[in-house]
């Protein structure tokens, strides 16, 4: 294993307040020395970059950001994940979490 995904759209992660879900990754975060890629999908951006911003401060090595199911062109996706990385900020390093 050379890292792990936490908080992905799958599960519960989705119904986690957002100190709930800061509080999950300080405790992976603390407990293992693999590169921790944090799960941040949230109805806005806001919520999105304030979680993106607390878990690289704790240590995670990116986020995981996958796009609203209502997205069918295109052009919707890539301007969606365009809007997502401006959020999360440049400085964040960022995978697309595939939800088929």
């Amino acid at each position: 294993v050379d890292g792990m995904t936490i908080l992905g759209i799958m599960g519960e992660a989705p119904k986690l307040d957002a100190g709930e879900s800061l509080e999950i990754v300080k405790r992976i975060v603390a407990r293992t020395r693999l590169p921790v890629i944090v799960g941040v999908s949230a109805p806005g951006f806001a919520a999105m970059r304030s979680l993106a911003g607390a878990a690289m401060e704790v240590g995670a090595q990116g986020v995981m950001i996958a796009p609203p199911p209502a997205l069918r062109t295109d052009d919707q996706i890539v301007t969606y994940f365009r809007n997502a990385s401006e959020a999360v900020g440049e400085d964040v390093p960022f995978v697309l979490q595939d939800y088929p």
